[in-house]
């Protein structure tokens, strides 16, 4: 079973974030700059949780040779070399 890093969920949740055809939240990004969270003591916080991820798959991102491309219908792809 092939390891999955902080890129690639960050990707996948980039990629169902722009299918759902929300215009103003398409990206990881948009998602904990623009949304609204609950503060409870319950439960965990997910906005920084969102930043954690999205912060590590940059780094991470950095340590490879990636590209971004953009399809015809503005979706942004990364491909990755090793």
């Amino acid at each position: 079973m092939a390891e999955t890093t902080s890129v690639d969920t960050r990707y996948f949740t980039n990629l169902y974030l722009q299918d759902r055809g929300d215009t103003e939240v398409r990206t990881l990004t948009d998602l904990y700059t623009k949304a609204n969270f609950w503060s409870d003591p319950a439960f965990p916080d997910r906005k920084s949780g969102l930043m954690t991820s999205d912060k590590d798959s940059h780094s991470q991102q950095r340590g490879c040779a990636a590209k971004q491309v953009r399809d015809p219908d503005d979706r942004v792809s990364v491909l990755r070399q090793e």
